[in-house]
């Protein structure tokens, strides 16, 4: 676990039930990684995840690298560094098994990502994030879905396509 950015064993717990949650299990996309604590729970689920972040600001360049080290025992990780609208046409409409939103948490955000990216999920696909109890992130996946189909206790939500 990263050093730089302590997550609690509430966060873990949640993380495990929202991927233990999920039927599919092939191709994911996360969007804000910092040092890849979630990745690498992911990444224990999935064949391959994708995993997006620009990692430009200080602290953020010390957990590119943290996020590094935790990517070498991991070879289903696959980064991609850049904000996630510079890789959408990376992936075809219908590839993608999950995708997990936790970059900004202002509304315009989390709504944008949330329409550049449900195209993007294979029937039965699932759309997550975290943070729900933000109000941005709360208010967009609200206004999107009506209201998550579950929330786990580290504020995860997701959303199954069907």
């Amino acid at each position: 676990m990263c050093a730089l950015y302590r997550v609690s064993e509430n966060e873990v717990s949640g993380l495990c039930s929202l991927a233990e949650e999920i039927n599919v299990r092939g191709v994911m996309v996360e969007i804000g990684c910092a040092c890849g604590e979630s990745t690498e729970i992911f990444s224990r689920y999935f064949e391959k995840v994708y995993a997006i972040d620009p990692w430009v600001r200080v602290p953020e360049l010390r957990f590119e690298a943290a996020f590094d080290a935790m990517k070498a025992k991991h070879p289903n990780v696959i980064k991609l560094k850049g904000l996630d609208t510079d890789f959408l046409d990376k992936f075809p409409v219908g590839c993608l098994d999950f995708v997990y939103i936790d970059a900004e948490h202002d509304y315009d955000s989390v709504k944008k990502q949330i329409m550049d990216w449900w195209p993007k999920l294979c029937r039965m696909g699932v759309l997550g994030g975290h943070d729900y109890t933000i109000k941005g992130v709360r208010q967009a996946v609200d206004e999107f879905f009506d209201e998550p189909d579950k929330v786990f206790e580290d504020s995860s939500w997701l959303v199954v396509l069907g």
